[in-house]
């Protein structure tokens, strides 16, 4: 069954057993808009989460869930801010929490005791370098910034 642009199938995930898992339905292309590319990824983090918890590693798949699902978070806060330097502040906590994500996702790639990421890690390197460049955009173009 096909929901929006992830794709549900039950079957099994390697030795983990049937699960229902959400897949990135290939041939669309990422959003445009971080606040929405940041809410696709947070819902592949909860659906894979599930599948490390389930796989026995209950502690690491919350530290993931709580990092992955805060980027969208705080980037959609973000949006709402009040100032040129509260949405630096907000964007640079969701860098942060990228930044986190990937180095939970990267367990899960280099361990070979934990699930496979499926893409994941690179879409949180993807998403690292973008939100990098829009910290640096956002300062580069305010006004107020003293040049040298």
């Amino acid at each position: 069954m096909r929901v929006g642009q992830y794709v549900w199938l039950d079957e099994p995930y390697g030795e983990i057993g049937p699960l229902r898992i959400a897949k990135r339905y290939y041939g669309q292309p990422k959003p445009y808009s971080i606040v929405e590319r940041t809410r696709q990824f947070a819902l592949e983090i909860i659906a894979f989460t599930r599948i490390v918890r389930e796989a026995g590693w209950r502690s690491l798949s919350e530290q993931l869930f709580n990092a992955g699902t805060s980027i969208g978070a705080n980037m959609s806060e973000a949006q709402q801010a009040e100032s040129r330097r509260d949405f630096i502040h907000k964007t640079r906590i969701s860098a942060k929490e990228a930044k986190e994500t990937r180095y939970w996702l990267s367990l899960c790639r280099d361990s070979p005791h934990l699930p496979h990421t499926n893409g994941l890690y690179e879409e949180s390197d993807a998403m690292n370098a973008i939100l990098a460049t829009i910290i640096a955009r956002a300062i580069l173009n305010d006004p107020k910034r003293k040049r040298s």
